[in-house]
C-alpha cells in the first residue's frame, strides 16, 4: 500500500515490505552528514564531511559536487556501516556524480533508499559500487540525465524504483537480490539482461549451437516438466 504524508521512524523501527511513502521519511537514529570534499575522494575520510567525522550505520549521507574531487567519489566504507539513505544533491547543472567501489558495496538499512536529486541535462550519474539490501530499499531519481547503477545489487529485500518523466533509472548489472520489484512513477527504467551483458556471454551463448543435439525423449521429457511445473507460474503474465 501507499501512506500519503510524512513519516516518522522511531529506532528499530522499520517498513514493511511492499510499504511505499508519497512524503519525506525521517530517520531519528540517524545524523545527516553532507559532503564537503577538502580531503580527498574518500567516503571514509572523516575531513570530507561537515560534521568530522566518519559515516557510520543509521547515517543519511548528502553528497555534493563540492571539493577536490568534484563529484568523482570512492566508496571505501566498509559493509559493517548500513546507510539509511544516500542522497545526490542538485549541482546546480555544473557536474555529475560517479561513485566508485574500492572495498566493498554500499550496504542499506531496512526501509533505506537512495535518491538522486540532481539537475544536471547533459549526463547520467553513475553509481559503480555495488549495493547490498538488509531489507526493503527505495531508489529515486528526478534527474533529468538519469542515474545508472554500473554495480550489482544484491542482499535479502524488495527493491521499489520511483521514477518521473525526468528522472530514469538504469540497472546495468547482474543483480542477485532475492526481492520484488516495483516501479512507481511514470519515468523509465532499463536493466540488463542476465546472461547476454558482457561479450563473453555473447561467445558463450553462440558456442551453444555446437552442442549435440537433444533426443526426442529428452525433449518430450523437458516439455512435460515445463508444462507442469513452470507454466502455470509463468503464463498469466502474458
Amino acid at each position: 500500500g501507499t501512506v500519503h504524508g510524512n513519516v516518522i521512524l522511531y529506532p528499530g523501527a522499520t517498513l514493511g515490505n511492499g510499504l511505499t511513502i508519497d512524503g519525506t521519511v525521517t530517520h531519528l537514529n540517524s545524523s545527516i552528514l553532507t559532503w564537503q570534499g577538502t580531503s580527498d575522494a574518500n567516503l571514509s575520510t572523516a575531513g570530507n564531511w561537515d560534521l568530522a567525522r566518519s559515516p557510520a550505520t543509521g547515517d543519511s549521507l548528502v553528497l555534493t559536487t563540492a571539493g577536490v574531487a568534484a563529484g568523482t567519489l570512492t566508496n571505501d566504507l566498509p559493509s559493517t556501516v548500513q546507510l539509511w539513505s544516500l542522497t545526490l544533491d542538485a549541482s546546480g547543472g555544473a557536474g555529475t556524480y560517479h561513485l566508485d567501489d574500492s572495498a566493498s558495496p554500499l550496504a542499506l538499512q531496512p526501509s533505506g533508499s537512495i535518491t538522486d536529486n540532481n539537475d544536471n541535462n547533459s549526463a547520467s550519474d553513475h553509481i559503480a559500487a555495488g549495493l547490498v539490501l538488509n531489507g526493503p530499499a527505495t531508489i529515486a531519481s528526478t534527474n533529468p540525465g538519469g542515474i545508472d547503477f554500473d554495480g550489482s545489487i544484491g542482499g535479502t529485500g524488495a527493491l521499489t524504483l520511483v521514477t518521473s518523466s525526468a528522472g530514469p533509472i538504469a540497472l546495468n548489472a547482474d543483480n542477485t537480490y532475492d526481492g520484488s520489484t516495483t516501479v512507481n512513477g511514470d519515468g523509465s527504467v532499463a536493466g540488463a539482461i542476465p546472461g547476454a551483458k558482457r561479450p563473453a556471454q555473447v561467445l558463450e551463448n553462440v558456442a551453444a549451437s555446437d552442442l549435440k543435439r537433444l533426443s526426442p525423449a529428452t525433449l518430450k521429457q523437458i516439455r512435460r516438466i515445463y508444462a507442469k511445473q513452470i507454466q502455470p507460474l509463468v503464463h498469466h503474465y502474458w
